[in-house]
């Protein structure tokens, strides 16, 4: 495997005032990514070798090493501007509005069988505020956002375990974000934050994609295409909601710095899969990824602190998901979804259909400690 990129930033300033500031730049690019060699199972290798059971005939051998069955190639190059107009509508705040556009390389799939997979772009547009009030006492900050997705990678393990890189079509993403901190008196302080996303595919998920992400239109060997999930399904892993605060006080305790904290965190539910489609399997027809992997339901979890300082020493007692929460950060499979969550090959265990398998990434289960620092 071969990967290589080369990068240029260039940045300007475009105007300034004592109030108003606008930029430019962005970002050329040039990517080539390539595989080449021998892929499959180790008794694949006699395929290579004239005379042996099943031989391909034309594949050449390499060094006396395995023969060539895999030489793809991904390149691109462009450029990925960046425009940002910042206004300074007083000392203490400024609003600013800004355009860039990011991306990731193609690249070419473990499975020789598979097409390699396009780079995917993202366009985001964003207003945003950062403000200071109360003489500096709390401070608000906050953003818009409007975020277009194109050809979207997306990675599943595919036959054989091997991770499957596919362009999903295209999405977007709207959401708000905002953060405040706020010093209510000399030892006391409150920390807050939220972001609200709602991202959703805009045209169907196919089974083999194209540039119109047309799901009537055949696979590259003519094969029957099929929508896996249609415009509108919710992106994977993306809670619609998320938040935190801390509250934390401290005071003196004659010689001591003594202080006691508390955060809660939250999370809204969320699926762990995309695709939304059935299997028709040995045993009949097979719920699709979404299904087979269920939703991860939301949660809110509280951590707390305390302890005092003098010095160079400190002690400090810490608990963490306190109410021994188990909420979801993942889910996933150790095969193909299809087999081990849906049964594909319908395995019985004791003369009984055996269940799918799909394994839970829990959040930290609630942990106490305490600790002692000594610094020299």
């Amino acid at each position: 495997r071969s990967t290589q990129a080369k990068t240029l930033f260039p940045y300007t300033t475009l105007f300034r005032s004592p109030n108003l500031t606008a930029t430019a730049g962005g970002r050329f690019y040039k990517f080539d990514n390539s595989l080449f060699g021998f892929y499959g199972l180790k008794s694949g290798e006699r395929r290579c070798l004239p005379g042996q059971h099943d031989h391909i005939d034309g594949l050449p051998i390499v060094n006396g090493q395995p023969c060539v069955r895999l030489d793809k190639n991904v390149n691109d190059t462009g450029f990925l501007p960046k425009l940002n107009l910042t206004w300074n509508f007083s000392p203490e705040g400024l609003v600013y509005a800004t355009y860039s556009k990011g991306y990731r390389p193609g690249g070419v799939n473990r499975n020789g069988n598979l097409p390699p997979y396009d780079a995917d772009f993202l366009n985001n547009y964003e207003i945003g505020w950062k403000t200071s009030w109360m003489d500096n006492r709390l401070r608000f900050n906050g953003a818009l956002f409007y975020e277009t997705w194109n050809d979207f990678q997306l990675s599943f393990l595919g036959q054989n375990s091997l991770t499957v890189i596919q362009n999903a079509g295209n999405a977007n993403v709207k959401g708000i974000e905002a953060d405040i901190s706020w010093a209510v008196t000399e030892g006391l302080t409150f920390n807050g934050s939220a972001t609200y996303l709602n991202a959703k595919l805009t045209t169907d998920y196919c089974a083999y994609s194209n540039p119109s992400n047309d799901c009537t239109i055949p696979g590259p060997q003519g094969q029957a295409n099929q929508v896996l999930a249609p415009d509108g399904t919710s992106l994977p892993v993306v809670p619609q909601f998320k938040a935190a605060g801390t509250a934390r006080y401290q005071w003196m305790v004659g010689d001591y710095d003594a202080h006691v904290q508390g955060t809660l965190t939250y999370q809204s539910s969320f699926y762990s899969a995309l695709r939304t489609a059935g299997y028709n399997g040995w045993g009949g027809p097979i719920p699709g990824d979404r299904d087979l992997f269920g939703k991860s339901p939301g949660y809110a979890a509280v951590n707390f602190t305390a302890g005092v300082a003098r010095g160079n020493w400190a002690i400090e007692f810490w608990g963490k998901n306190l109410f021994d929460v188990l909420g979801n950060s993942s889910r996933y499979t150790s095969c193909t979804t299809k087999v081990c969550a849906g049964n594909y090959f319908d395995t019985q265990i004791n003369g009984v259909t055996a269940p799918g398998i799909v394994y839970t990434v829990p959040i930290t289960p609630m942990q106490l400690g305490l600790q002692i620092t000594q610094r020299f």
